[in-house]
């Protein structure tokens, strides 16, 4: 007959860590599982610290607003598609067909929005090349008027009349 030691030993053996890691949930096992919980968690915390980093740097920059926070918000998408990349890499998910689903959905998408995406870097380019700014009197077009607002997607003039026109910035 065992004694109580022995017994011990076989049911710490059968309670190991390394066994509790290796348990598969929904095809993960638990020890991917927390070390992506991790990695969530810490990159949490790296995007916010580099955010407030690239904003610093923006806010230092002559960029008018609408283009800093525009480069602000790339910066950021870019960083979580790294995370979820790390992630998907980390739970042994093919990163290669991830990045393929994720080049097509974007495709898509550029192809759906293609007129805004038009106003947005016409309007990234006006913002950065000043053509001209707010107060000056132009002719868009067929509409003539004084510039009140350049933003990422339209122009808004003031007509001589005082109407408030807004015109994409594609053209």
């Amino acid at each position: 007959m065992p004694d109580i030691s022995e017994l011990l030993t076989i049911e710490t053996e059968q309670f190991s860590v390394q066994k509790l890691l290796e348990t598969e949930i929904g095809g993960f096992s638990l020890g991917n599982l927390l070390a992506a919980a991790v990695i969530l968690l810490i990159s949490l915390v790296v995007i916010k610290l580099l955010t407030k980093a690239v904003r610093r740097a923006l806010e230092r920059s002559k960029l008018e607003r609408a283009i800093r926070s525009f480069i602000l918000s790339c910066v950021r998408v870019l960083l979580w598609v790294l995370v979820a990349l790390i992630i998907a890499d980390k739970l042994s998910i093919p990163s290669a067909s991830l990045v393929a689903a994720v080049s097509v959905a974007g495709l898509a998408l550029s192809l759906s929005l293609q007129d805004t995406l038009k106003n947005v870097f016409s309007g990234f380019t006006l913002l950065a090349t000043r053509p001209f700014s707010s107060g000056d009197y132009v002719d868009i077009g067929a509409t003539g008027g004084t510039v009140t607002a350049i933003g990422l997607f339209y122009t808004t003039l003031t007509t001589p009349d005082g109407k408030e026109v807004s015109i994409p910035n594609s053209e």
